[in-house]
């Protein structure tokens, strides 16, 4: 909605002290004037803030995808019938993936390997400071450090270590990390 318009008036007086309380009077209408518009405006970094918050929102729908699992990272089999639960809970590394959902799991105990389904699977947390690869959202593919764990939200706090934005911290849920097997 433009603003109202500023009255104004003029006087062709000759006298001086006609011409300075009419001076006074216009400049008390454009006083008032700038003051109603004046509006809380935004500042730059707020702006861009706001731009990089949508860009990251927009990143994240792109790179989020119903596959998660990656090579080199280490994995959880949750699968209880598997070999009659030999496996259960028991740690294993993605040495190779197989058409997105499936991945060939060397276990790290028993040196077997499987061929098994990413729903059968579930991301292992390292330490703190340890090296993890992000497997899913915006960062999707980029490695980081673990910073801190938030047990209440099932997130953590990671580091980028990797990318065009190394060193910026980041929460991560849960399922959407994997420690990275080191050598």
């Amino acid at each position: 909605m433009p603003p109202p318009p500023a009255r104004l008036s003029f006087s062709l007086a000759s006298g001086s002290s006609s011409s300075s309380s009419t001076k006074r009077e216009a400049d008390k209408a454009f006083d008032s004037h700038e003051l109603d518009s004046k509006k809380p405006r935004r500042s730059y970094a707020d702006s861009l803030k706001e731009i990089m918050r949508e860009e990251e929102l927009k990143k994240e729908r792109i790179n989020r995808k119903p596959y998660w699992i990656a090579e080199n990272i280490v994995v959880k089999v949750m699968n209880k019938g598997l070999a009659d639960g030999k496996y259960y809970k028991q740690k294993g590394v993605v040495s190779k993936v197989i058409e997105k959902y499936i991945g060939v799991v060397k276990m790290i105990e028993s040196r077997d390997v499987l061929k098994i389904d990413q729903d059968q699977l579930e991301t292992v947390l390292p330490n703190i400071g340890g090296r993890v690869l992000i497997l899913n959202g915006a960062h999707r593919g980029e490695e980081a450090s673990l910073v801190s764990i938030k047990a209440d939200k099932f997130c953590a706090l990671l580091r980028l270590e990797s990318g065009a934005r190394h060193g910026l911290q980041i929460e991560v849920e849960y399922e959407d990390f994997s420690k990275i097997q080191q050598p």
